[in-house]
């Protein structure tokens, strides 16, 4: 849909990392900075319902990660949580954020864990929300999007938006009914192009084994709220 290929009239693009990246901003100026990372498949859009109330106490910025959203969907960027966390450090540099606060969801969580374990000086305080973290059983459509070369056949040819809504509705939301038709349109917009299908089959494998992670996470010393 149309609505769809063309990004928010409230979107702002910034070259950090030798990326393209499409962000929001909104909120005070004055009001302490606080950076919202969203998770696999998602977007900005992930955190609409609650922009305006965050915005009412923040200097609010959200990003599209690389091969999500709007933001550049490059083959030769690998969607590991390091090169995403360092790519959130040149995006913070690019827009001027010495230090902010960062809350990050799912796989946008475990970013903001690396993140703050790897550049302690740029993190105020740290959320993350339903994170990536510790080693995790994935689901069977994600564990079979791992297996080599049946993995990347599915993911690019063969996953439809029926299965994206089943992940959506199995694994994103707690209660289904609230994972709106619009919602499941608009993540599969984004997913649904070569470079985003090839990005997000390379993150599910990279997601597969996350136990070096607790290292990371050992270093945090952030004032830390775990949702």
């Amino acid at each position: 849909r149309m609505a769809f290929v063309l990004p928010p009239a409230n979107g702002k693009f910034i070259h950090a990392g030798g990326l393209a990246l499409h962000y929001i901003k909104d909120g005070v100026s004055t009001a302490p900075p606080l950076l919202l990372i969203h998770g696999l498949l998602a977007s900005t859009d992930a955190y609409e319902k609650v922009r305006a109330r965050l915005a009412a106490k923040y200097h609010l910025f959200i990003l599209d990660l690389p091969g999500h959203g709007y933001s550049d969907k490059r083959d030769d960027f690998s969607m590991t949580l390091a090169d995403q966390a360092a790519t959130v450090a040149a995006f913070m540099e690019a827009v001027g954020l010495t230090k902010a606060s960062v809350a990050g969801q799912s796989m946008g969580g475990g970013i903001s864990l690396v993140f703050a374990a790897r550049y302690p000086e740029k993190v105020d305080k740290l959320v993350v929300i339903d994170s990536i973290s510790y080693p995790f059983k994935m689901s069977l459509k994600g564990r079979l999007a791992t297996i080599p070369v049946l993995g990347s056949f599915l993911v690019n040819k063969l996953y439809n938006r029926k299965i994206l809504e089943l992940f959506i509705k199995d694994e994103v939301y707690y209660d289904a009914s609230l994972a709106s038709a619009n919602e499941v349109d608009l993540m599969y917009a984004h997913f649904n192009t070569p470079a985003a299908r090839r990005a997000m089959h390379r993150a599910l494998v990279h997601l597969a084994d996350v136990s070096w992670l607790a290292t990371d996470i050992k270093k945090i010393r952030a004032e830390t709220l775990v949702v």
